[in-house]
């Protein structure tokens, strides 16, 4: 769904209501695919606060100690994503295997 509303073959107010669909079913992880997807483009200034209402949501979960972990950090990803103005954090090849796969090419 996602990637349809990226090439423009679904509207804004349909990803808002898949959005809102998901997150009421609770399948969060399915939620934060889909807003990795496409948060970007819905984080306009039409679509912020139907966005900072998500947030909202998704914070108290966060800070909800009786959620699961998992979720808290899914759901932590995506606000911090965010936050990052929607620029994925790349992870670092300084492991040691990465290292040395460096060092023989």
């Amino acid at each position: 769904m996602g990637e349809l509303f990226n090439l423009k073959v679904t509207t804004e107010n349909i990803m808002h209501d898949c959005l809102y669909k998901v997150f009421r079913s609770k399948d969060l992880e399915c939620f934060c695919m889909l807003l990795s997807t496409i948060g970007k483009d819905l984080d306009s200034d039409r679509g912020r606060p139907r966005m900072n209402q998500y947030f909202e949501l998704m914070a108290k979960i966060v800070n909800d100690k009786k959620n699961p972990a998992k979720v808290r950090f899914m759901l932590q990803d995506i606000i911090d994503l965010r936050k990052n103005n929607w620029i994925k954090r790349r992870i670092a090849n300084n492991s040691p295997s990465q290292q040395r796969y460096n060092n023989n090419s």
